[in-house]
């Protein structure tokens, strides 16, 4: 690792830890000019289009990246960056924890990355679950998932036992998961009452679709057959390109359908309202990132368009 490398990884990590720290734009700046030295795809882009570093005067000069391209792949393979970590601890403490304590976590992420692409290692929900699960979750954490299917006699054995003990849990699933957990329990007409400071994380990979639909009946069925309510739980958005994911901020009564950027993370749209992401922690990837996600910029965050 060059020296100024690290120089501005330590930055940019103390940063998220700490938003009187620095500057955001000197920050931005400084991502930008490496990002620019190293590769020399990105800096012909910004050649075609007139950008160098010393040409910006804040992040929005920044030219973006469309999510699909090489470019946009966050380059970590095997365990994640130091900055992808201190995203995770930082969001995930902020929106999706609130009070718990070592929460016992039910994860019912897909383990397996349909087609992967070898040349493009990223990290996935699997490696940031794994992380979260680690460092935030109790002992009786559990992971119910085989590839792309939940073990549903596993995860039904999960929530009997923490019914018993009246525990709070974590539930991080994603819609297609947490909809296989949902119709296992009606063919069972089984219903658990889980406690009332449980919480479900829905994470949500769209990179690739244009529509964040509210699943209002998905989320009924949660409140009906696992007691948990909508208040308790935390849409995130973010797929691989992504470093760090957004989350609604419902844990203290924000909107539902509005995702919160943390101060690391700046936020806007392009021409046809494509969500437009400028990530410090993203620095093995692209800084500006051009999502395919279209809908609005608010005061409190990004409202997706939903079906």
């Amino acid at each position: 690792m060059s020296e100024a490398r690290e120089r501005l990884l330590s930055s940019i990590a103390k940063y998220i830890g700490d938003p009187d720290s620095h500057e955001f734009d000197e920050l931005a700046r400084r991502a930008f000019a490496f990002q620019h030295q190293r590769s020399s795809r990105f800096r012909e882009a910004c050649r075609l289009r007139g950008v160098d570093p010393n040409s910006i005067d804040s992040w929005i000069d920044v030219p973006t990246v469309e999510a699909e391209s090489r470019e946009s792949a966050s380059r970590v393979a095997g365990d994640l960056s130091v900055l992808q970590r201190a995203a995770l601890d930082s969001t995930w403490t902020t929106f999706c924890l609130d009070q718990l304590v070592q929460p016992p976590i039910l994860s019912l992420l897909p383990n397996e990355v349909p087609e992967p692409d070898p040349t493009q290692p990223c990290p996935n929900h699997d490696s940031r679950l794994a992380y979260i699960a680690e460092r935030w979750g109790g002992s009786d954490s559990l992971v119910a998932i085989e590839g792309q299917k939940i073990n549903t006699r596993l995860a039904r054995g999960f929530l009997a036992a923490r019914q018993r003990d009246g525990e709070p849990i974590l539930i991080a699933a994603t819609p297609t998961t947490l909809d296989q957990l949902i119709e296992s329990l009606q063919r069972l007409d089984l219903r658990f009452r889980m406690s009332s400071a449980s919480i479900v994380v829905e994470l949500d990979d769209s990179n690739k679709t244009e529509e964040i639909p509210y699943r209002g009946e998905l989320y009924d069925s949660i409140e009906t057959y696992l007691a948990i309510p909508s208040s308790r739980l935390v849409r995130g958005l973010g797929g691989e390109a992504l470093a760090t994911q957004l989350f609604t901020d419902v844990l203290t009564g924000g909107d539902t359908a509005v995702f919160v950027a943390p101060h690391w993370v700046r936020l806007s749209t392009g021409e046809r309202g494509n969500l437009r992401v400028f990530d410090l922690a993203n620095l093995e990837g692209a800084l500006h990132l051009e999502t395919t996600i279209r809908g609005t910029i608010e005061a409190q965050g990004f409202r997706p368009l939903e079906r």
